[in-house]
Parts: structure tokens; C-alpha cells; sequence
């Protein structure tokens, strides 16, 4: 399974279209091709970062953190386990970028930045363990795809994270879930054996906890503890996520090679293929290929459409700005409101 690593050869990805074959009506969003990437993106958000911002609120949308740590531990796939570039020498760049690029990041972003800090050496070697546990030693890294489909009036393009002869990898890092808690009230009892418990009894307002606390049997004390952030342990995967079988299967498509997908956490690893997995199976990823062809294809359709941005926005429904709007930036979401008038 391996193959010489094209680390310093560049592969082109044709992705200019030619005008003559590509509806204006496509042309005038500038939407010359589809990614992977972009349809497991809700609608909405697929929108409003291809299309509906400018290109100063493009500007404006901060970097976020855990992409950031993501691209690390795939750079030191890359450097440090392909081409043996010397740790330290690498690490020493990547702690240089990082203390950089802080654009819009809020109390919580910098939690998170140095909360990861601490981690993701232990996901990179997570990572490369599993593909020693593959036996893969050399691997093509960022090779683009070029991926026509029935009815599609675009490409889908993209770049595969590694191949090797038989097979495309995809690589997926997974963080721990970063959470604000809220100002509280903790109220702790005495023990029999005279020591203060370690559980505890959690109240928003202090007039609670006084109440609790006059009400127990027993000493307790009452501990007040600011807004804060907590880091919880890192996620366990079990199964492949279905966005993640999406995206691999237009990659299999496109090379014709067999899948296998890697997550990597601070805690383990987990190696996906056809083998120990339904899912990556070729009846399952050809449905899948017809299921990211049906999204583009909505899409498409949608852009043929909408004369302008303001038809965009009507025919869309608007979007929960809580369930995936958090990495854009204050400024942006500002934008977004006022795009969506929401």
C-alpha cells in the first residue's frame, strides 16, 4: 500500500472552467465548482460564505481554533512522519503561528487555544500510530480530485489527505468539547468522617444556595465561582459520521481507489474501512455519491434560479445562527443578521 510521496511535485487541479460551458447563470455567483467539503455544509451557511458576504466580511471572519489545530496535526503528518523533518524545528514554527492570527477570537477561542496547546502532539501521535498500524510509510498528501456527475452543470473538486496505491485516506481529528459554565452558587456538606463532600449542590442565584444550605442537617459551605470554561473528555467514536462517509466516497469515486478513514482524538485512534465497516462498503458509498449529487444538484438548481441575493435569501430557510455560525466572528454574525433579517 505505498507509494513515493509527492511532497515537493505539484499535481494541477483544472479547476478554471470554460465559459462556454458553464451556465451565466452560475457564472455570475462565481460558483465554478462544487467541493466535498462545502455540500456537507448546511445550505445556509454554504450560502452565505460562497455568496452572500462580501468580500470584506470574508475578511473578517476569524480563524477558527480547532481547523487551526486540525491543519497542525495534518502538517505534522506531512513534515514529521513522511518527511522526517525534525520535530523540534517544526514545532517551534507551529508555536510561532499560533501565538498570530488571533482576529476576532473571544474569552472562550483562547481557552481552546491553550487548552489544545497541551493536546494535539497526543493526536498527531494517535494519528501516526494508526498509520503504522497500516503499514503505510509513504502516501501521496493533498492530491486534487476532479469529479463529474449525471445532470451536474459543475465539477466537484477537491484534495484527497493521502493515497496510496490501492487506497484514499481521510484523515479526521476530533476535539474535546469546550463549555461556558455559568456563574453559580456550589453548596458542599460535611462528611461523617468530618471531611467536606466532593459532590455538591448547584444553584444560579445565592438566595438558593442560602436556602439549601440553612435547610441541610449538617456544616456546609457555600463557594461561589465565576463564568468559566471546561474542557470534557475527548470524544469516543464509534461509528464513521455520515458527512465523513459523504465526502470519502466522492474521493473514492474520483480515483477509484478503496476508502479507509482515520479519527484521531487525545485519546485513541479508530481506522474505518470496508472491511470492519458497512458503511465503506461499495453499495454504501455509491449511495452516498448519489446522495451529495442530489445536494449539489438542489443547489444547482437553486442558483439557476435566484436572479439575485435578495431571491437567494427568500427561497432559503433562515438559519439557527446557534447550531454552526460560532467560529464566523462577531462582525460577521452582525452581517449574517442583517443578510437573513433575523
Amino acid at each position: 500500500m505505498n507509494i513515493k510521496p509527492l511532497h515537493t511535485v505539484s499535481v494541477p487541479c483544472d479547476t478554471e472552467p470554460k465559459s462556454d460551458i458553464i451556465p451565466d447563470e452560475l457564472l455570475r455567483w462565481n460558483v465554478i465548482y462544487f467541493s466535498p467539503s462545502s455540500i456537507k455544509s448546511p445550505i445556509a451557511y454554504w450560502l452565505t460564505n460562497k455568496i452572500l458576504l462580501s468580500e470584506e466580511f470574508i475578511k473578517k471572519k476569524k480563524p477558527p481554533v480547532i481547523a487551526r489545530f486540525g491543519s497542525i496535526v495534518h502538517q505534522l503528518i506531512d513534515e514529521v512522519y513522511f518527511q522526517k523533518f525534525d520535530i523540534k524545528e517544526v514545532l517551534q514554527s507551529i508555536y510561532r503561528d499560533l501565538k498570530k492570527n488571533h482576529q476576532g477570537y473571544d474569552e472562550k477561542d483562547f481557552y481552546k487555544l491553550d487548552v489544545f496547546k497541551d493536546k494535539f502532539l497526543t493526536v498527531y501521535e494517535n494519528l501516526a500510530e494508526a498509520l503504522r498500524e497500516l503499514k503505510i510509510t509513504e502516501c501521496d498528501l493533498e492530491t486534487p480530485i476532479d469529479l463529474e456527475l449525471p445532470n451536474l452543470l459543475i465539477p466537484i473538486n477537491g484534495y484527497t489527505d493521502g493515497r496510496t496505491k490501492t487506497h484514499v485516506l481521510e484523515f479526521k481529528t476530533k476535539w474535546n468539547r469546550i463549555r461556558e459554565v455559568a456563574p453559580c452558587y456550589n453548596v458542599y456538606k460535611i462528611t461523617r468522617n468530618g471531611d467536606w463532600s466532593k459532590t455538591k449542590r448547584v444553584f444560579k442565584f445565592e438566595y438558593e444556595a442560602n436556602e439549601y444550605a440553612e435547610s441541610l442537617d449538617c456544616d456546609s459551605k457555600i463557594i461561589f465561582e465565576d463564568k468559566h470554561f471546561k474542557c470534557d473528555s475527548p470524544p469516543v467514536v464509534k461509528e464513521p459520521y455520515s458527512n465523513d462517509i459523504m465526502q470519502l466516497a466522492l474521493y473514492c469515486r474520483a480515483t477509484g481507489l478503496k476508502p479507509i478513514l482515520i479519527y484521531a482524538t487525545e485519546r485513541d485512534f479508530k481506522i474505518f474501512t470496508s472491511d470492519n465497516c458497512e458503511a465503506l462498503q461499495p453499495q454504501s458509498l455509491n449511495e452516498y455519491v448519489e446522495k451529495a449529487r442530489r445536494i449539489a444538484l438542489a443547489r444547482q438548481g437553486l442558483l439557476l434560479l435566484a436572479k439575485d441575493k435578495q431571491q437567494l435569501v427568500s427561497l432559503i430557510e433562515p438559519p439557527d445562527l446557534s447550531e454552526f455560525w460560532w467560529d464566523l466572528g462577531d462582525d460577521v454574525i452582525t452581517e449574517v443578521r442583517k443578510l437573513w433579517k433575523i
